[in-house]
């Protein structure tokens, strides 16, 4: 660490390992006694892109449970990430499987969860000789029009942060892409077939901002296919200096979310219970439900003598699913909820299912992320 970053104060030496799935620190004083304990996660409430993401994990206010997931967020790595051209060229060839005549694509995706930002994409035939241009809008100037960006890839057209006006392509997925979908893809110019034995020119500019650094392209089926280890800072975090995901006052944070029955049985009314705790006291607890995907409504969570929120909600017919979520508020009237931090890479949730002997029930939803895809 010191090594990485001079004259920063630092507790130890730390001779172990942190495990990458979970694990428990402890905090000790010159006693010996516990100071601060945490037991972090690398999945569900906990931020994806700190689990060998590119980024750290940091606690967002001091103030707070760190031990709640809501405490803590990545650390924010875009300010040292910059653009690059990133090109390739070669001559198409049948791919060992797959029909490459039935669709005329270009086809991206990262190899798993992660953001990156995309421009200036280009696919040129025969570029030392007779040059022409394959792709359609690869400068995203018309947004994403001639682009389809489906399954677990979500894209949309924002200004470059580096250059105001210029608009680049914000490409977010929350998992792997594949050969179905699950990517970004484009019909070439005119509909126009790549042909074996042709040389080709494939070229982007990318931005590396967390997750994956896995951008892999290809010419469909499978011709001309590449994976880019895009570039990442070999730093990460703000060890010494205050973290990036700093944030004064982050609201109300939760443990012991659940609802009760588990698997409720029909027309069965369902109770959610959370304990919250916040450092300003929390004024509030209001409980957010939606049933079968439809408008979300919300309910007054009421305090019990053992310090736990709950809130009930009506039975429904066999096979209803009831997405929910809690929402509080503190003394000073900041909000937060059960869903993950806002810079999270992932929606998530838990669906809590009947055993395969009952099926007939209502299927609840507990709602971490409730995020519109992009």
């Amino acid at each position: 660490m010191l090594a990485k970053f001079p004259g920063i104060s630092v507790v130890g030496p730390y001779t172990n390992r942190l495990s990458h799935r979970s694990g428990k620190i402890v905090l000790k004083d010159s006693a010996d006694n516990p100071a601060n304990t945490v037991h972090y996660f690398n999945d569900g409430r906990w931020p994806e892109a700190a689990h060998a993401g590119g980024a750290s994990l940091e606690l967002r206010d001091p103030r707070a449970d760190n031990s709640a997931a809501e405490a803590w967020a990545a650390s924010n790595e875009r300010g040292r990430t910059g653009w690059r051209t990133y090109s390739y060229r070669g001559v198409a060839a049948a791919s060992p499987v797959g029909p490459d005549g039935q669709w005329h694509e270009f086809v991206m995706g990262l190899l798993a969860a992660g953001e990156v930002l995309l421009d200036d994409i280009s696919v040129i035939e025969t570029p030392s000789t007779t040059p022409v241009q394959l792709i359609q809008n690869g400068t995203f100037t018309t947004g994403t029009n001639k682009w389809r960006i489906i399954g677990n890839h979500h894209g949309e057209v924002i200004d470059d942060p580096d250059q105001p006006g210029n608009k680049v392509l914000r490409l977010v997925a929350t998992g792997g892409t594949e050969h179905m979908s699950n990517h970004g893809e484009t019909t070439f110019v005119g509909n126009r077939d790549v042909v074996n034995g042709r040389e080709y020119l494939i070229s982007f500019r990318a931005k590396w901002i967390s997750g994956s650094r896995q951008f892999h392209t290809r010419l469909y089926f499978n011709r001309l296919a590449r994976t880019t280890l895009l570039d990442a800072p070999t730093l990460h975090g703000t060890p010494g200096t205050q973290n990036t995901a700093f944030t004064p006052n982050i609201g109300p944070t939760y443990r012991d979310l659940r609802h009760d029955p588990a698997v409720p049985a029909p027309f069965a009314p369902v109770t959610v219970s959370v304990r919250a705790a916040d450092p300003d006291g929390v004024a509030s607890m209001t409980l957010w439900s939606a049933v079968d995907a439809g408008t979300w409504s919300s309910s007054t969570m009421s305090l019990s003598a053992e310090g736990t929120y709950s809130a009930s909600l009506p039975g429904k017919v066999g096979g209803t699913v009831v997405q929910f979520y809690v929402e509080g508020i503190d003394s000073l009237g900041t909000h937060s909820s059960s869903r993950q931090p806002a810079g999270t890479l992932a929606p998530f949730t838990r669906s809590m299912t009947a055993s395969p002997r009952q099926t007939d029930c209502t299927t609840f939803v507990w709602s971490c992320s409730l995020r519109t895809p992009i």
